[in-house]
């Protein structure tokens, strides 16, 4: 850091350690998979009756086929008015209901 005046380095220090401040958050983030049910009571809730794939994914114990199936049953027979009308689909168990009954709404 030759050449910078001292309130220059100061500042540059201050935004390296900013970054790897962010880098090891992140990283904390994906490792634990606590911090996901976490961020979930942070996000707004998702309305299973309107949500999209990508929406429906994001929450846990829902992947790809989980959601594609609740988008075809919701689309051929009915809306979802309460958490038990998940476990209609293929897939979607107790647990499932458990890790997602706080994230989740039926309007």
């Amino acid at each position: 850091m030759v050449g910078l005046t001292r309130q220059e380095r100061i500042v540059v220090l201050f935004l390296m350690a900013m970054a790897l401040v962010g880098i090891g958050a992140s990283g904390l983030f994906k490792i634990s998979p606590g911090f996901k049910e976490l961020n979930l009571t942070l996000q707004r809730k998702i309305n299973i009756n309107n949500a999209t794939a990508d929406e429906l994914i994001s929450l846990p114990g829902i992947g790809p086929k989980s959601a594609a199936r609740i988008i075809e049953y919701r689309q051929s027979q009915r809306e979802f008015r309460e958490l038990a009308d998940l476990k209609k689909i293929k897939g979607i168990c107790n647990r499932t209901l458990e890790k997602i009954k706080d994230a989740v709404v039926f309007e």
